[in-house]
């Protein structure tokens, strides 16, 4: 007992210094965003200087025109030394390059969203863990440079028996990701709470049988189960067939997209 909780807090700790860089680095991005993105500025910009070239408003440091949208008088910026058609290439560039950025941003906010939902997972795991080979897997998986036994992860997950059905229950992102990689064929059923932090559940779909919805139930329950949702609360359980989940290159260990899904609120 003393050994699992050294453990526990060993990888606690390493989990919530990741998950604290990741959560800095979103709140940077955020941050970033709101005050810098001109994209749709820059593009009224344009529209409104090449609008009102006709009332040839050139060469001046600033023009004062009305938007055709909201009927508001806007002053515009400009550089004296360019025509009015000229500032207003110039806004447009500045657009094209603001709108190229704004995408990147957002490219980098899914990826740091990612990162904290899988730490988010990472955390779940180390709480709940109730053995030293479940939080070796974790330690193999979070401190690889620090950690010498390889566990096999297939000889640590023991199937759930539900109305003569084969049930897996992933308890850290190594049996979640083998599970889905390794464990599951095309017409399995895969079980998990709806946007927040547990494990993958398998159901082992026999031939040509196809499950009651006593054991799918069962099998949203254990979801519900072995997640980050409190007892007393209710949640939505998705599940859907192995064939239309997907694990987009370079993931993080154990994450899925999803289609086809349907839910059962617990």
């Amino acid at each position: 007992c003393r050994r699992l909780n050294s453990l526990r807090a060993e990888l606690k700790t390493v989990a919530t210094a990741k998950l604290q860089k990741i959560k800095t680095s979103l709140n940077k991005v955020l941050l970033l965003r709101s005050k810098r993105d001109n994209t749709e500025k820059y593009k009224l910009y344009g529209e409104l200087l090449t609008a009102y070239a006709y009332k040839n408003l050139d060469f001046v440091d600033e023009v004062s025109l009305e938007d055709y949208n909201t009927g508001e008088t806007i002053s515009i910026p400009t550089d004296e030394t360019l025509s009015m058609i000229d500032n207003a290439k110039w806004y447009y560039k500045l657009y094209t390059k603001s709108k190229r950025t704004r995408e990147k941003t957002e490219e980098l906010l899914i990826s740091l969203e990612e990162s904290k939902s899988y730490l988010d997972s990472v955390l779940y795991s180390i709480e709940n863990a109730d053995s030293i080979s479940i939080l070796n897997e974790i330690k193999e998986e979070i401190m690889p440079e620090k950690f010498v036994e390889t566990t096999k992860t297939k000889d640590s997950l023991q199937p759930i028996f539900i109305n003569n059905y084969q049930v897996y229950v992933g308890r850290n992102n190594k049996q979640n990701d083998y599970i889905i990689s390794k464990l599951a064929k095309d017409e399995d059923l895969w079980f998990h709470t709806k946007d927040r932090a547990g494990s993958h559940v398998l159901l082992k779909v026999l031939t040509n049988i196809e499950p009651d919805e006593s054991t799918i139930f069962e099998c949203c329950k254990l979801a519900k189960q072995f997640s980050s949702v409190p007892e007393n609360e209710k949640a939505g359980v998705i599940y859907t067939k192995r064939k239309y989940l997907r694990k987009p290159p370079a993931a993080n260990l154990g994450y899925v997209t999803y289609k086809n899904e349907k839910e059962i609120y617990l």
